[in-house]
């Protein structure tokens, strides 16, 4: 029984990772999603947001071959801050990288989504509502 959970377990997660032509690096597939925003909540603070998505991303892995091991390559996140006022209310953009969309090895705006903070409050996330209140990257 453990061995049928153990083969339909590696059977999912097969499809989330591919490896490049040098066998050298393993990325998650394009479209994958990296980061799941789900979790935070208009009111949360800066720091519960932080706590919640932690401070980096998993972008792929490198083998160091002499341990025959795979090390995790990481990037840090929120990606990107931005100040934004509009008339007389400031607010904070945190971009968030969450997902790859073309391996180019570039980070577009489309592979971020932008979470809207508030003196000090997540307001709102995603691009819909950071064009619903006028705002532009």
């Amino acid at each position: 029984m453990k061995r049928l959970i153990l083969f339909f377990m590696s059977m999912t997660l097969a499809g989330c990772v591919t490896i490049a032509e040098d066998a050298q690096v393993a990325a998650p597939s394009t479209g994958h999603k990296l980061v799941s925003l789900r979790q935070v909540l208009p009111g949360m603070s800066e720091k519960e947001v932080q706590t919640v998505l932690g401070g980096q991303v998993v972008v792929g892995y490198i083998l160091n071959e002499e341990i025959k091991q795979y090390n995790p390559i990481t990037l840090k996140n929120p990606y990107r801050l931005e100040m934004i006022k509009k008339g007389t209310t400031e607010y904070q953009v945190h971009y968030y990288f969450v997902s790859i969309k073309q391996e180019d090895d570039k980070i577009a705006d489309d592979e971020l989504e932008p979470l809207v903070f508030k003196d000090g409050k997540l307001v709102g996330k995603g691009w819909a509502f950071f064009h619903s209140i006028g705002l532009r990257p």
